[in-house]
């Protein structure tokens, strides 16, 4: 368990992606699901892991289809 302190803006949702980071590493095909209750967060997670190469979908029930779910 870990606990963290931090001032807002400084990255602390980065921590999220490094379960995922360090699957990927070891080659294994994983899919991280990271809720937030604020849209702006959503956007920022799904471009912040889009921009490293990964694919992201920031769902919400503005985008929830099924199409956007395959």
């Amino acid at each position: 368990d870990v606990v963290g302190i931090a001032a807002t803006g400084s990255e602390k949702t980065l921590l999220f992606f490094i379960p995922l980071l360090m699957a990927l590493e070891e080659g294994h095909d994983k899919i991280i699901f990271i809720v937030t209750p604020l849209n702006l967060l959503r956007k920022q997670n799904s471009e912040q892991l889009n921009s490293a190469g990964l694919t992201a979908v920031a769902m919400s029930v503005e985008n929830s289809s099924t199409e956007t779910i395959k």
